[in-house]
C-alpha cells in the first residue's frame, strides 16, 4: 500500500522571486489563498497571479502583504518594486535629464510611447514600469554613473544645477544676471536667443519657469560675467552689488532726483554722464534701466551733491521735489486757490504766467487731452511758485488748507445775504460805510444782502471777500458762519 506523504516546502533562496516567497510564507502560516485574498480585499485570482509571477508585487502591495502575514514587507520587495515606490516618477525624470533628453527622445530609448513615459513621471494612477522596463532604466542609469541604490534612498542628491536654480527665488537670480549686463528684459531675451522680452518678464515675476534649454543659455551668459551659478543658488543676494541695488527699484525716479539737483535738462545731464538725453528720458520713464557703464559717473555726480545712493531706497519721498508734489491729482484746485488768493482773473493770471487764458482753464479743470491730464510744465511752475510767494502763499500748506472743510461753499448756500447783513449790523454800519470798509460799492453790498442776480446768475462774493468777512468777524470775536 502506497502512502502519499506531502513533502514539506523548502525555504526559498534569498534571491528567489517575491511570489515564491509569498506562497511559502502563506502556506507556512496555514492560510489558504482565499483567506488571504479576503483579508487583502482582492480576488483569489489576483493573489494567484502575484504568487506565480504573472503580476509583479509592487511596493504598496508588499506593505499590505507584510501587514496581513505579520512579516517584514522587505521579503516581498525586489529591486524593481523598491524603485517603483512612491516618488519613482522623479527618479525616472532624473535618469532622463542625465541623458539630456526630452520625453519624446527618452521614450524611444527605452521602447515605450511618450504618453506612457509621461504617466510614469507624473505617477498617474500608480502606473508603474514593469520589471522589463525597470532593467532598461537601470542599464541607462548605470551608463550615466547613477547608482540605483543611492537614487532609491536619496533622489535629491541627483538634482542638477537646473533644478537647484529653479528652487527659491529664481526670478531674482535672473534679474541679477540681467542687471550685470545693464540691459532691458527685451535685450536680455535677445542675448539668449529668445525673441520675446515677455519671457524674461515672466521669469523674473516667477509666473513662468525657463525651460532647461533657456537655462543653459542663461548660465552661459552668467558665467561670461563671472557669476558662479552655485554661489547664486546658495545666496541670490551674493551678486547684489551697489549697481544692482540701485536699478532694483525706482531707478528712474532716483536718476531724475539727482538730475534735478543740478537743475539740468535731460540733454545736459546726458552729456554729464556721457550718453544722450533720450537715454536719460527712457531711464527716468522706466522704459529701460541704466547701463552699468554709466553708473560710476552717476555715483560721482550724486556724491558731488552729497547724495547717498543707499539712502534714496530708504526714503522714496526724497525723489519728489516741490514740482512733483504740486503737480498731482487735484493741482487744478490748487492753481485756482492761488489765483483767487492773488485776486486775479483768469486773463490776468495767464498774462503773469505767460500762457493763454485757455491754458489756465485747462489746468484748473484738469482736462484730459490725448489720454493725459494737462498740467503746468516745470518752467510754468516756477512762475506760479514765484507769484504765490509774492502774495505770501506757502505751497507746502496748500494741501492742508484744501483738506479742511471748504466753509466758502457752506457760506454760498441759501442765506449768505443775511450773514453779510448780520455782520454789518455787528459793526453798526450803514451799507455805504460797510462798503467802504470792505472796498466795494454800496450797490454791491446791497446786491449781496438781497442775494440778487447779475445776468440771471446769483452774484456771490468772491473767496477773497469771504475771507475778509471772516477776518472782520474774528476782530469782533464772533463766528461769521454761526453767530452771524
Amino acid at each position: 500500500m502506497l502512502v502519499n506523504l506531502a513533502l514539506p516546502m523548502l525555504m526559498p533562496d534569498e534571491d528567489a522571486r517575491p511570489g515564491i516567497k509569498l506562497e511559502f510564507i502563506r502556506r507556512q502560516k496555514g492560510i489558504s489563498r482565499k483567506e488571504l485574498a479576503d483579508k487583502l480585499e482582492i480576488a483569489p485570482g489576483a493573489l494567484f497571479n502575484l504568487e506565480n509571477g504573472f503580476n509583479p508585487i509592487h511596493f504598496d502591495d508588499a506593505l499590505k502583504l507584510g501587514n496581513a502575514l505579520d512579516v517584514e514587507p522587505d521579503i516581498f520587495i525586489d529591486e524593481s518594486a523598491r524603485f517603483c515606490a512612491s516618488g519613482y516618477g522623479e527618479k525616472i525624470r532624473i535618469i532622463r535629464r542625465a541623458c539630456d533628453a526630452t520625453q519624446e527622445e527618452f521614450s524611444k530609448m527605452i521602447g515605450v510611447t511618450r504618453s506612457t513615459l509621461s504617466c510614469w513621471e507624473a505617477e498617474i494612477g500608480e502606473y508603474h514600469p514593469s520589471s522589463v522596463f525597470y532593467y532598461k532604466l537601470k542599464e541607462i542609469a548605470e551608463e550615466k554613473n547613477i547608482d540605483i541604490n543611492r537614487l532609491n534612498s536619496d533622489p535629491d542628491s541627483f538634482i542638477d544645477d537646473y533644478e537647484l536654480f529653479l528652487t527659491g527665488d529664481y526670478g531674482k537670480k535672473i534679474k541679477y544676471i540681467r542687471s550685470a549686463y545693464g540691459v532691458t528684459q527685451t535685450e536680455f531675451c535677445n542675448m539668449i536667443g529668445y525673441t520675446s522680452g515677455t519671457s524674461s518678464c515672466n521669469w523674473e515675476s516667477m509666473t513662468e519657469k525657463p525651460l532647461r534649454k533657456a537655462y543653459n543659455r542663461i548660465k552661459f551668459v552668467a558665467e561670461a560675467k563671472g557669476i558662479d551659478i552655485n554661489k547664486l543658488n546658495a545666496n541670490p543676494d551674493y551678486y547684489k552689488d551697489e549697481y544692482s541695488r540701485f536699478v532694483e527699484k525706482n531707478s528712474g525716479a532716483k536718476i531724475r532726483y539727482i538730475r534735478l539737483q543740478y537743475r539740468a535738462f535731460t540733454d545736459d545731464f546726458g552729456k554729464m554722464l556721457g550718453c544722450s538725453g533720450n537715454a536719460v528720458c527712457t531711464w527716468e520713464r522706466g522704459q529701460c534701466i541704466m547701463g552699468r557703464q554709466y553708473f560710476d559717473e552717476l555715483k560721482k555726480l550724486a556724491e558731488a551733491k552729497e547724495i547717498n545712493l543707499e539712502s534714496l531706497d530708504d526714503n522714496p519721498d526724497v525723489f519728489k521735489d516741490d514740482y512733483d508734489r504740486f503737480c498731482v491729482t487735484g493741482c487744478g484746485k490748487k492753481l485756482r486757490y492761488i489765483r483767487n488768493i492773488c485776486g486775479m482773473s483768469a486773463e490776468k493770471y495767464a498774462e503773469v504766467i505767460g500762457v493763454s487764458r485757455q491754458t489756465i482753464f485747462i489746468w484748473e479743470s484738469e482736462l484730459v487731452q490725448r489720454g493725459t491730464i494737462r498740467r503746468p510744465g516745470r518752467e510754468n511752475f516756477e512762475k506760479i511758485k514765484q507769484v504765490a510767494i509774492e502774495h505770501g502763499i506757502d505751497l507746502d500748506t496748500i494741501d492742508e488748507e484744501l483738506a479742511k472743510v471748504d466753509d466758502y461753499e457752506v457760506f454760498c448756500q441759501n442765506g449768505f445775504g443775511a450773514k453779510i447783513k448780520s455782520l454789518r449790523n455787528v459793526y453798526g454800519m450803514s451799507q455805504r460805510a460797510f462798503s467802504e470798509l470792505v472796498g466795494v460799492s454800496v450797490e454791491t453790498i446791497s446786491r449781496w444782502e438781497r442775494e440778487g442776480k447779475v445776468r440771471g446768475k446769483i452774484a456771490f462774493p468772491s473767496k477773497e471777500r469771504f475771507r475778509e468777512f471772516k477776518r472782520l468777524a474774528e476782530e469782533k470775536g464772533v463766528d461769521f458762519l454761526e453767530s452771524c
